[in-house]
């Protein structure tokens, strides 16, 4: 998993192309019997059973009133439940692993959350990764159907295909005995709810890129990038800098680390601030405990985490472990 002392390296081929900046997660079917049409008739000792009398004049005008079947029930109300949800995602732990791994079988360091960003009552299945001699991660998002009948993949911006994205699996992550959480800021405009996720990518010691993405979950993932800040050490290790380009979403080049940071934390101006959200992975493994695993995962799930703020844009803080002594210059293009 990524963490930010992470000494792997990522590609350079993948650090210079997103350094451009164009890179670019009740209750029981409750069904009530039909009223039965009320008996007619007198009881006596002699006649214990009722005698039904013909009612037919006196109702000739009253609609026929609908019987409930198992072939008329919405889907949505036998399987709405958490436990019908959590059990068609354990079903579908074939086409996790698939997913990921087309080749077959559990892609190593593969973990999976429950969860309900979007609050719609609609359980959603998280599927992350981190890959390569680097350290990038894919992640891909499920979410049960409207009709309660399935589990669809979401597309991200309009495409299915495999999608390098922020670090849903590391970002601001602690360990809490033997599963891990992360914890996303959180934000909400209209009905809709956004998460703060930075992503990190390194090139070695020498170059190393953070990139701040919003996320949000409605029939399908939203991704829009807020900007991002890439640095390099200065090779003379007697100088001690580090060369800093802080971008925004369209690119654009600031000349300071002041203006940088008042634009990324204008972008949520018009956004209401929630509590963060804090969400538990388990190992993607295990196919026997699939649903034990994915029921532990949901049930820590916490939507309001009570704390705010967990990410934040000082890159100086960020990088501190890697450059401790060095000095930030703002090279602006």
């Amino acid at each position: 998993m990524i963490v930010k002392n992470n000494n792997l390296a990522k590609s350079v081929a993948v650090i210079l192309a997103i350094s451009s900046l164009s890179l670019s997660f009740e209750g029981c079917n409750n069904i009530k019997p039909v009223d039965q049409e009320p008996v007619n008739a007198e009881i006596t000792e002699s006649n214990p059973e009722p005698i039904a009398q013909d009612l037919s004049d006196a109702h000739e005008d009253e609609p026929e009133q609908e019987v409930i079947t198992d072939d008329n029930i919405k889907s949505d109300e036998i399987s709405s439940d958490t436990g019908s949800q959590l059990k068609i995602i354990a079903d579908n732990y074939a086409l996790f692993c698939n997913t990921m791994n087309p080749d077959g079988g559990v892609y190593p360091g593969s973990s999976i959350s429950v969860t309900d960003l979007n609050h719609n009552g609609r359980l959603e299945a998280i599927v992350s990764t981190c890959q390569g001699s680097g350290a990038f991660s894919t992640t891909y998002f499920f979410e049960i159907s409207s009709d309660y009948s399935s589990l669809d993949i979401l597309d991200i911006n309009g495409d299915k295909s495999s999608d390098y994205t922020g670090d849903f699996l590391a970002s601001e992550m602690y360990a809490d005995d033997d599963y891990d959480y992360t914890v996303y800021d959180c934000y909400k405009k209209g009905d809709e709810y956004y998460y703060l996720i930075e992503d990190y990518c390194s090139s070695g010691w020498s170059e190393k890129y953070i990139a701040y993405y919003s996320y949000s979950i409605n029939e399908g993932i939203k991704r829009d990038l807020l900007g991002g800040c890439l640095v390099a050490p200065d090779s003379d290790i007697d100088i001690l800098t580090v060369h800093t380009k802080l971008s925004d979403s369209l690119n654009e080049h600031f000349a300071d680390k002041e203006s940088y940071l008042n634009y990324m934390n204008e972008y949520w101006s018009e956004y209401e601030k929630q509590s963060c959200c804090a969400v538990k992975w388990v190992a993607l493994s295990d196919e026997d405990d699939f649903l034990e695993s994915i029921t532990r995962s949901y049930n820590s799930f916490n939507p309001e985490f009570g704390q705010f703020d967990v990410i934040n844009y000082d890159y100086e803080d960020y990088f501190s472990s890697y450059y401790q002594d060095y000095k930030y210059t703002v090279e602006a293009e």
